[in-house]
């Protein structure tokens, strides 16, 4: 398993299947802090690439800025049967019912939807996050305002730095969406 020293400073969520018990999804969420010489990841190794004047993590309070990382869908859970070239869906080693396929492509968005909820737990506005500019663009239609901060570097694969208000994620959460986004609060708070 991927670990390092920022583990301990982060919230982390796993989403698990329930029929067969594999995790499907993960996110981390690390928390800023205000020792003097404390980086989140994207500005200890991405740094350079911070270039907006304002949504930047030095220009905000400490203590409510953190960056969201490890988002990631288990491949099983990316495909649906027989769809390889669909970036979203299942390909499970079970059949799974037709109502299940349906909500697998819901699991990047109710990762979104944890990393905004783990915010309000810990009282944390400001996210900053290293991404593929693809996956922004994906975010951005499913109404999550990520604002491009930065420029694109090479950081695992060609990555930017984005910032979103979780207050703001929260108020775009689609009408559609809104029983997700309950759902997947209300779980992360029992734990």
């Amino acid at each position: 398993m991927e670990h390092d020293d920022y583990d301990a400073l982060a919230q982390h969520c796993l989403i698990v299947h329930r029929a067969t018990g594999v995790g499907a999804g993960c996110v981390r969420m690390v928390m800023a802090n205000n020792e003097p010489d404390f980086l989140l990841p994207l500005e200890r190794f991405c740094g350079e690439s911070l270039t907006d004047p304002v949504l930047h993590p030095a220009h905000l309070p400490r203590l409510n800025v953190a960056e969201g990382s490890r988002l990631a869908v288990h491949t099983q859970f990316r495909r649906r049967v027989g769809e390889t070239e669909s970036p979203v869906g299942i390909a499970l080693n079970s059949d799974p019912s037709p109502n299940e396929q349906r909500t697998f492509p819901l699991l990047s968005l109710a990762l979104f939807y944890a990393s905004a909820a783990m915010m309000t737990f810990v009282q944390r506005q400001h996210v900053f996050v290293m991404i593929e500019p693809r996956l922004a663009r994906r975010a951005i239609t499913l109404k999550l305002p990520f604002v491009q901060t930065g420029n694109v570097v090479d950081y695992h694969g060609q990555r930017a730095p984005y910032y979103v208000s979780v207050q703001q994620v929260i108020d775009n959460v689609p009408e559609d969406m809104q029983g997700l986004y309950k759902f997947v609060h209300d779980s992360l708070n029992k734990t």
